[in-house]
């Protein structure tokens, strides 16, 4: 695709430019999300060298690769670890008072930061965008670095970099998911587990119980996390969930079935059981107890779905 180069004073983006827009924005999304390292460690090294050139700092002696972020955290700990309390307070009293305005404003926000790939892969694909489309700009070295890394940290002797992750799955709205093991992973084995977007760190325990649905109702609703515990609802049987709930069906449309539980909760709550037409799995979302309570499936349905208007269905005795 031909690209429509930007020209100064232009206000508006041509039809032309918009279409490319759209095409590079969906592919700097691939490239963030590509457990694909572009380049060699040798390029890596010059784009390095050029970030520290730009911010007026001399080359650094030493650029040192950790193959996931828990090793740069870890080994910057120990670094951490070997200066005595007062002289870091010494240290962070100096830097507040007098260095760190000026050391921000000289290499930018973005260096100062030390930015994580992800955290500002917007930031850098609309600097991106202009650089090869408008104007060169010194901050193409921070993202390329950033597209090449899960991470980066400048000081003054030495760079860290962490490796790209090895596995990055999601699901098919994008959001991180993985049944089969952790949904993001690096090279050394570290990862997170995650289903559908909600993150379990590293209980992987807790999530393999999930997943192979063992987990009881009980157990479902202690957990003190409220997204993992919607998660875990989601993944119970429906039949086992409303049994172990002692739940009471109070009203009944065309398989749209609203469940009523006492006692469990603080207030009444309500749930309502459905199946999937596209799949033909059962379900069991809890619904608002305002909604509930009026004990009517089909605005119990409205709630869930988001519909303007409530569908036609004859109540089924």
């Amino acid at each position: 695709m031909k690209i429509p180069k930007i020209f100064k004073g232009q206000t508006e983006l041509t039809q032309a430019q918009k279409e490319y827009l759209a095409v590079f924005a969906q592919e700097q999304i691939k490239r963030y999300l590509s457990c694909e390292q572009f380049v060699s460690d040798k390029t890596i090294k010059l784009y390095v060298n050029n970030a520290y050139k730009v911010a007026g700092l001399p080359f650094p002696k030493k650029i040192q690769w950790f193959d996931s972020p828990e090793k740069s955290v870890k080994h910057w700990a120990s670094v951490w670890a070997s200066v005595g309390d007062s002289v870091r307070a010494s240290v962070w009293d100096s830097v507040r008072a007098s260095v760190r305005d000026s050391v921000r404003a000289s290499v930018g926000d973005s260096v100062w930061a030390s930015v994580r790939a992800f955290y500002d892969s917007d930031n850098f694909s609309f600097y991106k965008f202009f650089h090869e489309n408008f104007q060169n700009t010194d901050l193409v070295w921070l993202q390329l670095l950033s597209e090449n890394t899960t991470g980066y940290y400048f000081y003054k002797e030495e760079c860290w970099l962490v490796r790209k992750p090895i596995t990055l799955q999601r699901d098919a709205s994008g959001r991180l998911h993985s049944e089969t093991g952790h949904a993001i992973e690096w090279r050394d084995g570290y990862g997170f587990y995650y289903l559908h977007g909600i993150r379990f760190n590293h209980d992987e325990e807790l999530w393999r119980k999930i997943i192979a649905r063992k987990l009881t109702f009980s157990e479902c609703m202690k957990l003190a996390n409220i997204e993992q515990r919607m998660i875990a609802l989601k993944y119970l049987d429906a039949e086992k969930l409303l049994q172990e709930a002692h739940a009471e069906c109070v009203s009944k449309v065309r398989g749209y079935e609203l469940y009523q539980v006492e006692k469990i909760f603080p207030r009444t709550q309500y749930f309502l059981k459905y199946t999937c037409p596209s799949t033909g799995r059962i379900y069991v979302s809890g619904i608002d107890p305002t909604v509930g309570a009026q004990k009517d499936a089909i605005k119990a349905l409205s709630w869930k779905f988001y519909l303007d208007e409530e569908p036609n269905f004859t109540a089924e005795s």
